[in-house]
């Protein structure tokens, strides 16, 4: 994988890693920030990626994908012609009958 300057990566630990230099160092070639406690904290690589040049959760792994956003659906049967609704949001109403063995979560 090549790493490149601005990109934002993933470490092994799932921590969101963003790039901002590449001409660090000898030993630690690579610098920028990760995700800690809700701030970006400063940190540095070698040239491929591993934190203390042995394997460690705050190794480079691969690019960041940004999270699938995922939607609950609750389920309710229509009283009136008996078929079942996914709705996105609870509803109180005597048309409806709330099935919340039947919810399901759905990517966006």
């Amino acid at each position: 994988m090549e790493i490149e300057v601005g990109k934002f990566y993933k470490d092994r630990s799932g921590r969101r890693v963003r790039i901002y230099c590449l001409d660090g160092d000898k030993d630690n070639e690579i610098r920028g920030a990760v995700i800690y406690g809700g701030e970006w904290v400063a940190s540095t690589w070698n040239s491929n990626g591993d934190f203390m040049g042995r394997e460690t959760k705050y190794d480079i792994v691969s690019e960041w994908e940004e999270p699938k956003k995922k939607v609950r659906l609750y389920a309710y049967l229509y009283n009136i012609d008996k078929t079942l609704n996914y709705l996105t949001k609870e509803i109180n109403s005597v048309d409806y009958i709330r099935l919340p063995n039947l919810d399901q979560e759905i990517e966006e």
